[in-house]
């Protein structure tokens, strides 16, 4: 793996485009080209010397260090997330109906810990894209792809129960796709986890704001995580964690991401997604999605970020 340092810096404020070129001049640096705004260091320690005299300078910047995972990584953990990128990209219109969740086991105040019974619905011009991977619902990181991955995912696992189709909004099945289907939720993170927040978010910050804070559920606690971006995130689980999900080809976080999905307690459905628990697929699951990710397209590029055990 390797990490890539960048640096955001507000430019908005009276003066600040010359104070800011004064201090990349003072430190040899250049604009990336086309992202005004935005330098990439070659180090943590670079990094932090030139946060530090930004500040100094009264200028508002924001580091965020970015992990470049490489195969040998994604065999590394005893789990996995599928990350896809750019934005856009690899997303196509794909939609859950209101009812999609079984919210039977779910909590009554924010909806988590229900079963994504129903699939997704997908427009028909969806059934274009080229690419082997793509994101579901809008604001999620559910997973589809093509049906040989699915099915070969499902061979080398033992659980069907893992994939299905999903289908057009007329309800006709769509084989050319399968979407991953949590079959089980992980308890809580591990305290061990580096580079991750809890309880706040860094998703509505501008440039030089502190996190938002994120209370619990007032009923069932579950908690909100973020990446602090300021150091490498590992997430990691208990061994025993880790023993309670064995045997399961895709499952969900137990926490949100960045802020708790829109759920209506009375009319018991979500009207957003964002910030749905992130699902993560077992190792036998890896080994097949790694025959199928592309890295050198940017359209079609896919990787696996590994999930450890103490």
């Amino acid at each position: 793996m390797r990490h890539e340092y960048r640096l955001f810096f507000e430019m908005g404020a009276t003066g600040a485009s010359k104070q800011v070129g004064a201090l990349l001049s003072e430190f040899g640096l250049q604009w990336k080209p086309g992202v005004p705004g935005t330098i990439v260091v070659d180090s943590d320690r670079a990094a932090r010397r030139l946060l530090a005299a930004a500040e100094r300078r009264g200028v508002k910047a924001l580091l965020e260090i970015i992990t470049r995972y490489e195969r040998k990584d994604a065999l590394a953990g005893e789990l996995g997330f599928v990350e896809l990128g750019p934005a856009n990209t690899t997303h196509f219109k794909a939609t859950l109906p209101k009812d999609a969740f079984d919210l039977t086991a779910a909590c009554p105040r924010c909806g988590m810990g229900g079963r994504l019974a129903k699939p997704h619905m997908l427009r028909k011009d969806s059934l274009r894209s080229k690419a082997n991977f793509a994101y579901g619902h809008e604001g999620t990181f559910l997973i589809l792809m093509r049906s040989e991955i699915g099915k070969e995912i499902v061979d080398a696992t033992g659980q069907p129960e893992c994939m299905r189709h999903p289908v057009l909004r007329s309800g006709e099945v769509v084989k050319e796709w399968m979407e991953a289907v949590p079959t089980a939720i992980l308890p809580p993170l591990s305290r061990k986890s580096t580079g991750v927040m809890r309880n706040g978010t860094l998703a509505l910050r501008n440039i030089g704001d502190g996190p938002t804070l994120v209370p619990p559920c007032p009923s069932c606690k579950r908690t909100v995580w973020a990446e602090s971006h300021d150091e490498p995130c590992r997430l990691v689980y208990s061994r025993e964690a880790i023993r309670s999900v064995r045997g399961h080809a895709v499952v969900l976080m137990h926490e949100v991401s960045n802020m708790s999905p829109m759920f209506d307690p009375r009319k018991r459905e979500f009207s957003s997604l964002y910030g749905y628990p992130w699902p993560l697929f077992s190792r036998a699951a890896i080994e097949v999605l790694l025959k199928y990710m592309q890295t050198k397209h940017i359209r079609d590029s896919a990787w696996i970020r590994p999930v450890f055990s103490e």
